[in-house]
């Protein structure tokens, strides 16, 4: 009898620990699906691309326009970028020194260099004052901040 009731009190309180429980036997919920992330780009951070010079225009040593050709994702085609240049930009051989004749240098066309740019919104493009919403977006200006030679052009 006392086995009976020593089994009997071994069940009850395996049952009501596993009442107590609650979830142990439940599937937990599972992660809603968020859809495919979006890749949002801070404008004020540096960003850089790798690519190739296509051509140069050059006001000064150290200012004008860069335009540089750098492989995408579209199927085939190549992405295309200008690049501001101005007096805070560093113009650097593969080496870190700065580049003799910066711009106007003969080293840069065809060119394979590394440029650090920020964005920076075109000051032609404003609100308007009326507040036209199908105005389209204001277009970026590539400012860059570093252009470094990887490999010096043919």
């Amino acid at each position: 009898m006392v086995r009976v009731t020593i089994v009997l009190l071994g069940v009850l309180l395996c049952l009501g620990v596993a009442l107590a429980q609650p979830g142990k036997e439940e599937p937990k919920d599972k992660p809603r699906d968020k859809g495919v992330p979006s890749e949002k780009i801070d404008p004020r951070v540096s960003r850089s691309l790798t690519g190739i010079v296509e051509k140069v225009v050059a006001t000064e040593e150290n200012s004008g326009t860069l335009k540089m050709r750098s492989s995408g994702t579209r199927e085939g085609k190549l992405y295309q970028y200008t690049f501001q240049i101005d007096a805070r930009t560093k113009i650097l051989t593969s080496k870190g020194e700065t580049l003799k004749g910066g711009l106007k240098s003969p080293l840069l066309a065809r060119a394979e260099v590394r440029v650090v740019f920020v964005d920076r919104p075109r000051e032609g493009d404003k609100p308007s004052p009326d507040g036209d919403k199908d105005r389209p977006a204001a277009a970026e200006l590539h400012m860059a901040r570093t252009v470094q030679v990887i490999r010096a052009g043919d």
